[in-house]
């Protein structure tokens, strides 16, 4: 059982993570190692990305992560076809964005997404772009495992696969998201960042082994992800192995969660999904309280997530 303290840090990490990464997206390393200071505001002379939003707003990692959240409660667990509806009101409608506005979504996350519209089938509609392999599905997993009710590992690796199905049907971003979902709950469970990522790595490897239909995961994970092997530095791209590596390193770095969230923007790329992935475990694990006031002051939407934060405990 996740306690609702822990819940509400890995959120509101999350999404001030996305919200401080939104200003620096796209920009390479080299550049924002020479800023004077990272912070959700950006220095005056600095040519922002996404220059019409506001200061505070987060990206389409948060709503995507809302809208997983809003699914979770109002299903009482993951239910696919609820999923896949809320995340088209999103891109329609702006559903859990601030001000009901969306930008910065992803190629293939949209080609999905119309694809489903179309075929109003989930499980497949994530096939669209073959060998699509971006961190769009990782990117909104973080509630799935936090809200979810489970029993067991093989449960938790089910529901991550098939959440991404609808925007990324490939092997390898299910296999992240399955990791990372596990993960967060092993940090639940043992309080040790490093230590949880290690007993996930052999959790996941395990799983696979013991069920015939995930033969091929097991030779994605163990070929490709390869998650003990730290000489593979993550560079904090929109490919869904580096995303996952990036954050791992990070975490693994840092001991504080202002420094996580700093040091993800510094990696340059896309800078607001690896701030906005490391910071919700960074806020899960080290607490809401270690939230940089300021930070939570500037952030927009907030109405929306205590709305959802509220029903949580109501369920």
């Amino acid at each position: 059982m996740v306690s609702y303290e822990k819940k509400k840090g890995a959120v509101y990490g999350f999404l001030i993570g996305d919200a401080v990464g939104v200003p620096y997206e796209f920009y390479p390393s080299e550049k924002l190692k020479r800023l004077e200071v990272i912070d959700m505001i950006p220095p005056k002379k600095f040519n922002r990305s996404h220059k019409e939003v506001k200061p505070g707003t987060w990206s389409d990692d948060g709503a995507q992560m809302l809208c997983v959240l809003a699914s979770v409660l109002e299903c009482r667990n993951f239910n696919i076809n609820n999923l896949a509806k809320k995340l088209l009101a999103w891109y329609e409608k702006g559903y859990m964005a601030v001000n009901q506005k969306v930008f910065d979504i992803g190629v293939q996350t949209e080609k999905s997404l119309l694809e489903y519209r179309k075929t109003k089938n989930p499980l497949t509609s994530g096939l669209v772009v073959r060998n699509g392999r971006g961190n769009g599905s990782l990117m909104r997993v973080l509630t799935l495992a936090l809200f979810g009710e489970y029993d067991d590992g093989e449960k938790v690796v089910e529901d991550a696969d098939n959440q991404a199905l609808i925007t990324h049907g490939d092997i390898i971003p299910q296999i992240c998201c399955a990791f990372y979902c596990l993960w967060i709950r092993e940090i639940v469970t043992i309080n040790d960042i490093k230590k949880a990522f290690e007993n996930t790595s052999d959790l996941l490897k395990k799983i696979y082994e013991e069920n015939k239909d995930y033969k091929e995961y097991l030779y994605y994970l163990e070929e490709r992800l390869r998650p003990r092997d730290y000489n593979i530095k993550g560079k904090g791209t929109g490919y869904v192995l580096d995303t996952l590596r990036s954050v791992r390193d990070i975490l693994f770095d840092q001991d504080n969660y202002k420094d996580v969230i700093i040091n993800s923007v510094l990696l340059g790329n896309d800078t607001d999904t690896v701030a906005a992935i490391a910071g919700g475990i960074a806020g899960l694990y080290y607490g809401y309280d270690s939230i940089p006031e300021d930070w939570l002051i500037l952030l927009k939407g907030k109405n929306i997530v205590e709305k959802l934060l509220s029903s949580s405990i109501q369920e």
